[in-house]
């Protein structure tokens, strides 16, 4: 809602928030293992800095945030594509039907209530399916900041590397390449893709029809 607003600065804030989503994902992955390392990283020393002494921890080591820290940085890159999708939507509610809820007496968050939010089904609709695919498809960034055994003890092993692993046998179940296995593994995981994402497309569908 922020950034939905006229002012000169927004687009500096958009071009920010947008910018990770265009940077290539191994150069992501490289940044914030740089930015992670215990000895080297900036993440310790701020945490230090700032009076969280406690939160230091090699964040890629620790088996308990291994796979937090991967989120976090998933979430860092592709939270920009959200923004964009939700912005789209913003600027098609119209100004008319704000106007009429404020004249009724409507307060402004009974205003995102009942009139906005309401409006952004459709971009809640492909933001949802969107996110469920590339959750699902994730493989570069996890890749560079865990490897091909998902490191630590398979913290990280999510199914695209997983997949990797197996068909070039470089996981931490198997060493010997079995691309075909692999190719199996690829097809499954796009038929389930393909029919979840069916069935959230129809799910949420109704849902628009139902608001409108």
């Amino acid at each position: 809602m922020m950034l939905n607003r006229r002012s000169f600065m927004t687009h500096v804030y958009r071009a920010i928030i947008f910018l990770p989503v265009i940077m290539s994902a191994v150069a992501t992955g490289i940044l914030w293992v740089l930015m992670l390392d215990p000895i080297i990283g900036v993440v310790n020393p701020v945490l230090r800095d700032i009076g969280l002494e406690s939160w230091q921890r090699q964040w890629q080591a620790d088996p308990d945030f291994a796979l937090k820290t991967v989120m976090v940085v998933q979430a860092w890159q592709w939270n920009g594509m959200a923004v964009v999708l939700y912005l789209a939507g913003l600027q098609n509610v119209p100004e008319d039907l704000k106007h009429a809820a404020l004249i009724d007496g409507a307060r402004p968050w009974q205003v995102f209530r009942d009139v906005t939010f309401p409006m952004l089904a459709p971009a809640f609709t492909i933001v949802t399916v969107l996110s469920f695919i590339l959750i699902f498809r994730a493989f570069d960034l996890i890749y560079v900041l865990g490897g091909p055994a998902g490191v630590p003890d398979g913290a990280t092993l999510v199914v695209g590397v997983l997949i990797y692993g197996d068909a070039f046998g470089q996981g931490s179940f198997n060493t010997s390449a079995r691309f075909s296995y692999g190719m199996a593994e690829g097809v499954t995981l796009f038929l389930f893709l393909a029919i979840v994402s069916g069935v959230l497309i129809k799910f949420l569908g109704r849902r628009e029809e139902a608001i409108h």
